[in-house]
């Protein structure tokens, strides 16, 4: 690009020169090597100056590929707005779904707790149905050792009448 524009300065150079009547010519001309060097410093020193004075301005296509790359990039930030707009929503969805399933496991952990309450009481049941078992056994053995006793007596007394 500093290429292009020393050519172009080097051109309007020749411009002006010929524009005040100096005619530069193909033939050579026999300098000295201060001449060559006072040339080239103010020769720079114009040309930065003229490169620094000079605003460089796009060309037409440039400028319109430059405005459709800016449309391109908004596009693609509304784009990315959008997908992280339907990301959001997805996780609160997801999040909607783990809240179900959280109230699911809790009414399950009720009805755990129910089942457990039924079976303690069915455990106290089954505990007081043994105790009464228990009782009505003794009193069975009762009533069968005083049954065998009394006929023990009874053999023992008739035993004794007969004999």
């Amino acid at each position: 690009m500093a290429n292009n524009a020393r050519e172009i300065i080097l051109g309007s150079v020749q411009q002006s020169v010929h524009a005040k009547g100096v005619h530069i010519s193909n033939a050579a001309m026999p300098l000295s090597d201060q001449d060559l060097e006072q040339i080239k410093h103010h020769l720079t020193d114009w040309m930065d100056s003229k490169l620094l004075q000079s605003q460089w301005v796009p060309g037409p296509e440039l400028l319109e590929r430059s405005v459709r790359v800016e449309e391109e990039l908004k596009h693609q930030r509304l784009l990315m707005r959008e997908s992280f707009e339907q990301f959001e929503k997805r996780f609160e969805l997801i999040e909607k779904r783990f809240e179900q399933v959280d109230k699911r496991f809790e009414q399950a952990d009720k009805r755990f707790e129910q089942v457990d309450k039924r079976f303690e009481q069915v455990d106290k049941r089954l505990e007081l149905q043994q105790q009464e078992i228990r009782l009505i056994a003794r009193k069975q053995d009762h009533i069968l050792w005083s049954i065998v006793a009394g006929m023990a007596g009874l053999f023992t007394s008739q035993f004794v009448l007969f004999a």
